[in-house]
């Protein structure tokens, strides 16, 4: 899908969080983020974070310089752990 939006002349990024698949698929530009599966932007809430990526990706799209390129974004997942209720 992100190559034939490509071609259609629109850049593209993704957010990745297996950047071995991501690199396999041949994609022309995606961001790594190293967070647990379904939360690409973080933890809910964290908007200083979500923004860190967000902005990130975009910056993404002038800075590649080349197709099937993966940048490696460094963002911290801070959940605190929640106490069990007995």
């Amino acid at each position: 899908m992100q190559n034939a939006i490509e071609e259609a002349g629109i850049a593209t990024v993704s957010l990745s969080l297996a950047p071995y698949i991501t690199l396999a698929t041949g994609v022309p530009r995606a961001l790594y983020v190293r967070f647990p599966f379904g939360d690409p932007f973080g933890e809910p809430g964290s908007v200083e974070t979500q923004r860190t990526i967000l902005v990130s990706a975009l910056q993404w799209l002038y800075d590649a310089p080349e197709p099937n390129q993966l940048y490696k974004l460094i963002v911290s997942w801070r959940r605190s752990r929640r106490r069990q209720q007995e």
